[in-house]
């Protein structure tokens, strides 16, 4: 079954100030467009950043969708190809801008990581153990939240963390759990940015906004 793409956002920013708009964002863009099955969602993800680019856009929509791509299976090769390719048509700054954004998003090793691809496991169905893991930022010298996170994992995953356990490998060192490791920490990375923003925009927030870390600097890691 496809994977069924839905959209909130429109309403949770835009849901009293201009609802059409943010009807037409979640329920037409995303709602509808996105889940065309007439070409893929990875093609989709591409199209978009093209797109985008060249419009000249390289805010966080661009950054959104870059994002979008890499989880939908556009490998670190293919971005960099796609936006060379671009560049000649629509102009080398806007290749340039979109660059140092997706250089954020994709290391020189996710191809190697696995990161974008079918995970190298043994196909033993739906993701259905609940596994606890850890997250930590750190936002400067001695200052670090710690928050555990349940997240699903296959029977085969569980095993790779069980195998790495014995070995006495760090989570993010082991060379077995890498693809896993990449995984876990996009899906963390993204509710914890998604908490972050909320934070940030919470007008009841007691915290200084010229005071907070910009969340690109904010080194994480995750454990098991």
């Amino acid at each position: 079954m496809a994977e069924k793409i839905t959209q909130t956002v429109g309403r949770d920013v835009l849901g009293q100030f201009a609802p059409d708009f943010a009807r037409y964002n979640d329920d037409i863009i995303f709602g509808e467009n996105w889940n065309n099955t007439d070409i893929s969602l990875k093609t989709r993800c591409m199209i978009t950043v093209v797109a985008l680019v060249s419009s000249g856009i390289a805010d966080d929509s661009l950054k959104f969708h870059l994002n979008n791509a890499k989880k939908h299976g556009v490998t670190q090769k293919e971005i960099a190809a796609v936006l060379t390719h671009t560049a000649f048509y629509v102009g080398w700054p806007k290749a340039w801008a979109a660059f140092r954004i997706a250089k954020d998003i994709w290391d020189l090793d996710d191809d190697d990581f696995g990161m974008n691809e079918e995970p190298d496991l043994e196909p033993d169905g739906d993701m259905t153990e609940d596994y606890p893991f850890h997250a930590i930022l750190e936002f400067g010298l001695g200052d670090f939240t710690d928050t555990e996170y349940v997240c699903k994992v296959s029977k085969a995953e569980l095993k790779l963390i069980q195998d790495a356990k014995q070995r006495k490998s760090a989570f993010d060192e082991d060379d077995k759990c890498k693809g896993l490791y990449a995984r876990i920490r996009q899906e963390i990375h993204d509710q914890e940015e998604e908490r972050y923003l909320d934070m940030m925009y919470d007008d009841d927030s007691m915290y200084d906004e010229d005071e907070v870390v910009p969340f690109d600097e904010i080194i994480f890691y995750v454990s098991f």
